[in-house]
């Protein structure tokens, strides 16, 4: 992994889960990091992993979103719906 000041990104999206702040930074297309202001992720992060159960929340709805817009997938269920 690079240096900090190869990691640096912009913050693009803040969400606000169960009283906390999550932030997504991207550092490069199809590359996201997560931020949470609780200490459950100030203590991971001080492990090294960097992760709660808030950003864990928000990665995995944003996945799915990001997945339910896909083009190709939307055309590949409607196929397999069509031929049923």
């Amino acid at each position: 992994m690079g240096s900090a000041a190869d990691r640096r990104g912009f913050s693009y999206r803040t969400y606000f889960v169960s009283g906390h702040t999550v932030a997504a930074t991207r550092h490069a297309p199809g590359e996201v990091s997560w931020s949470c202001d609780c200490a459950e992720f100030q203590r991971s992060q001080a492990r090294g992993d960097a992760w709660c159960s808030h950003a864990q929340r928000v990665a995995a709805a944003a996945s799915i979103d990001r997945l339910a817009r896909s083009e190709g997938l939307v055309q590949g269920l409607l196929l397999q719906t069509a031929g049923c």
